[in-house]
């Protein structure tokens, strides 16, 4: 009986050590890339028009200075943003917050990748061939999966489970990427 309370207790602390809770004051890096828009303004979309947003990449080190309902403000590089990683009215959970942040170093694992990928990853560009990884590490989080799904509120886990990822320019204009067996085979405008 004793080892069965002592597995369990060690199960508890193993769980409990895993994990993520995203703390003002904490350094972290990000995990997927973001775009801010209007100078340090970043939206759960992560709208991405070339001309106006100011790409962040993903393993970029950033403190978050708070975090109030849908809103997470944190800075880099001495600049203040705003980031509003879910809709108006809905708040965060760790598994949210994971998909955007971490404490993971993840530039070891973007080193790893053939240069080529490397530098398409560090300057926010889609190319087919790509897996869904290096998508999240080069353009971020889609907008919408499978046609229709705001992801504003889904995890990690669901939205790579989805072959037909949806991102924003802007307001009025997206374009899709599809996968098959995890690797990118199509962008449509």
């Amino acid at each position: 009986m004793k080892k069965v309370v002592l597995s369990f207790v060690f199960f508890i602390f193993l769980f409990i050590g895993q994990t993520f809770a995203l703390e003002v004051g904490k350094g972290y890096f990000l995990r997927t890339a973001l775009h801010a828009v209007r100078g340090n303004e970043i939206y759960w979309v992560n709208y991405s028009d070339t001309a106006k947003a100011t790409l962040i990449k993903a393993g970029e080190k950033v403190k978050i200075t708070k975090i109030d309902g849908h809103i997470i403000k944190f800075d880099f590089n001495g600049k203040a943003y705003s980031f509003a990683f879910t809709e108006k009215g809905n708040t965060g959970s760790d598994e949210i917050y994971s998909k955007f942040f971490t404490k993971e170093n993840i530039n070891a694992k973007i080193g790893a990748y053939p240069d080529d990928i490397k530098s398409k990853i560090r300057r926010g560009i889609a190319e087919k061939g790509m897996t869904k990884e290096q998508m999240l590490l080069a353009v971020g989080c889609p907008a919408v999966i499978n046609g229709g799904q705001k992801t504003f509120n889904l995890t990690l886990k669901e939205i790579l489970a989805s072959d037909n990822w949806i991102y924003y320019y802007n307001r009025f204009n997206r374009w899709q990427a599809e996968f098959n067996n995890d690797k990118l085979t199509a962008i449509k405008n």
